[in-house]
């Protein structure tokens, strides 16, 4: 498996292990940044970038790797039924709905052991999924709206091997 399959893996697996609000399904919604998926609603996408940045020191398969956790939802205006139902699915606006996730979301990249619990989220998918993250660089938070999304991430660059130690 490639390096960049391993660590969009481990992303997803530590992202999706954190604690969502019943409307957001991590199971479904949490997602790598290949796939093959028409998505249409809320979602987090855990991606990494085409290239390593560099291999260091050379000659040892150690790599800064840019990646990148998104967070996407479809702006919808909400009707009056859909405001007062007592269904939080349908009463949460799509703007607190994304807020509320991108707060999990930045609690979960700031952990303090992002790299260890990453390495730990590769050891838990097993075999084929060996990743040791040594470091992490330069978390940068993003946010953007459109007519009809709001995105919110994080990149950062990630210092990892292809094997497990």
């Amino acid at each position: 498996m490639e390096l960049a399959a391993k660590l969009e893996a481990a992303l997803v697996a530590h992202v999706a292990a954190q604690t969502f609000p019943d409307y957001f399904t991590a199971a479904d919604q949490v997602r790598p940044g290949e796939s093959d998926e028409d998505i249409t609603r809320q979602f987090l996408r855990c991606r990494a970038a085409g290239q390593a940045e560099s291999e260091y020191p050379l000659d040892t398969g150690n790599f800064w790797w840019q990646c990148e956790v998104e967070l996407r939802t479809p702006v919808a205006e909400q009707t009056a039924a859909e405001a007062s139902s007592a269904d939080t699915a349908e009463s949460t606006s799509q703007l607190a709905k994304h807020q509320a996730i991108a707060a999990i979301l930045e609690d979960a990249i700031l952990v303090d052991d992002l790299p260890a619990q990453l390495t730990a989220a590769a050891v838990a998918l097993g075999t084929g999924y060996e990743l040791t993250v040594f470091g992490l660089q330069d978390r940068l938070p993003a946010r953007d709206q459109s007519d009809d999304v709001y995105s919110s991430g994080w990149k950062f660059r990630v210092y990892c091997c292809s094997k497990a130690f």
